[in-house]
Order: structure tokens, then sequence, then C-alpha cells
């Protein structure tokens, strides 16, 4: 999946080129160690984004949001001789990364939706590896290892 603006230049890639590539690819820490077991193929693909996202430098970010029509900030360019504390360069806000990822999101094909949601699945229905017990095996219901 290659995540371009809407003008086609350069942003970001994200590497998976296609679906078999988004079904396939290893498990990051982040969905190895994620406890929930209903993560949605929204979940993945943003999580995702967000990682390529934070990669960029500042301005390759605003450049982005600028070109999304989503960045609505005022520009300021201050030099050591103007510069006022009042007047601070805004960064990227969580709403507008959202946002952005929203579009991309829905600019995907449905297959590689179907995909994402594929991966999923297969997350959601991997074994617990955080403890909890989810079925007492028989072994320990045994009458002979019962406390009275």
């Amino acid at each position: 999946i290659i995540l371009v603006s809407i003008n086609q230049t350069t942003i970001m890639e994200l590497n998976l080129a296609d679906v078999n590539d988004i079904v396939t690819m290893p498990l990051t820490t982040t969905e190895k160690y994620h406890k929930s077991r209903d993560r949605s193929s929204y979940h993945l693909f943003s999580s995702y984004f967000y990682h390529q996202f934070k990669e960029l430098q500042e301005e390759e970010k605003v450049r982005i949001l600028r070109e999304e029509g989503i960045w609505n900030h005022a520009v300021v360019d201050a030099d050591d001789s103007s510069f006022d504390s009042l007047n601070t360069v805004e960064v990227v806000s969580c709403p507008q990364k959202m946002k952005l990822a929203g579009m991309r999101w829905c600019a995907l094909s449905e297959d590689k939706k179907m995909a994402w949601s594929h991966r999923a699945t297969e997350q959601n229905n991997r074994p617990r590896t955080d403890g909890k017990i989810v079925i007492i095996p028989t072994s320990l219901s045994l009458p002979s290892l019962m406390i009275d």
C-alpha cells in the first residue's frame, strides 16, 4: 500500500505493495503484545499509518496536511531577532493525524481493506499471551486436587 497525497507527490510508503504483503507481514511489537482480541481492520491500518507518519520530519508532515486541506494553522517564520514566545510554531495535532489516517483508509481499495480485515481476524484469534486463564485444564479439575 502506498500512501500519497492527492497531487501524487511522494509522501510516505508503508512498503505494502499488495494484499498479500498486508496479510503476511510479521507482527509488530505492538501487535504481538496487544491484549485486545477485538481489534478491527481500521485499528491495525491506523497503527501502521501513525507509525509511518511519526517517522517524517515536522516540515514534511505540515506539507502533507496542507496538500490534503487539513492544515489550517498560520505559518510562523520567526528568526532569532524577532522571536516572541507567544508566536510559536504549532505542531501537528492528533486530530489532524486522525483525519489524515481516515482519509487514507477511505481511499484504500476494497481488496486492501479486506486484507487488513483478514489480518485483524488472524490477530484476534491468536492465543492469549497475557496469562489470562480462559479454560481450566481437565488435569487441574480432578477431585484429588480439590482442597477441602
